[in-house]
């Protein structure tokens, strides 16, 4: 099955069974979060399903840009959903569901980043000091011409960006995701990071002339 079916399946695998149900754009119809959180909370799973449904592709390239692997994102993302709806129970409505979500999805893609860089250092240390003949295979091959000067190449400004984005201290990585990337305003992204709204204004300029400086051109400042 090719990862794009894989994406457009939903997410979530609640009884056990992935069901292939295509995802639909965000849309003002329909039921708000709130009453689908509330009948969610009450046991509708169909409402929770829902939800599912109204975020799995926002949440997927949330995880996918915050990962850069098409796979680890979409594991990322199935975690994002199920952690949600064993957590639906206390969610007690202080913050919007949304900005609740992407916090977990946020949670999610950092903890599957830590695992992938630890696997990575235990393989480099395993064909460093490789105990036996099986050890040359763990190395992940590198495809020909896949250096920074070929996937500028091979992607133009749209690689360059995400690379220069994806380089950012993860203090700015996440803001800059979620405003300029998500296009969250300032209240949401403070709601979301759990940080004051001058501490998102003031990470988010530094972040900026981070970027400025990486691109060289590529990006302006607004």
């Amino acid at each position: 099955m090719s990862e794009a079916h894989r994406k457009r399946e939903s997410v979530i695998d609640l009884a056990g069974e992935r069901k292939a149900e295509p995802s639909r754009p965000n849309s003002p119809a329909g039921p708000p979060d709130e009453v689908l959180v509330m009948a969610a909370q009450a046991g509708d799973r169909n409402a929770f399903e829902q939800l599912v449904i109204r975020y799995q592709d926002r949440i997927f390239n949330l995880c996918h840009r915050k990962l850069g692997c098409r796979e680890d994102a979409f594991e990322a993302s199935q975690e994002t959903f199920l952690r949600a709806y064993r957590a639906i129970g206390n969610f007690a409505g202080q913050a919007r569901f949304y900005t609740w979500l992407f916090r977990i999805a946020l949670n999610c893609a950092f903890s599957r980043r830590k695992r992938r860089t630890r696997r990575r250092s235990v393989i480099a240390g395993s064909l460093e000091h490789p105990e036996g003949a099986d050890g040359a295979g763990l190395q992940e091959p590198v495809a020909p011409g896949d250096g920074p000067l070929a996937r500028v190449v091979r992607h133009e400004e749209g690689a360059v960006i995400a690379q220069a984005i994806a380089s950012l201290p993860p203090l700015y990585h996440d803001i800059v995701l979620l405003r300029d990337i998500e296009g969250m305003s300032y209240e949401d992204i403070a709601e979301t990071l759990e940080i004051p709204l001058g501490s998102v204004k003031s990470r988010l300029h530094r972040a900026r002339l981070q970027l400025r400086d990486k691109l060289m051109g590529y990006v302006r400042e607004d």
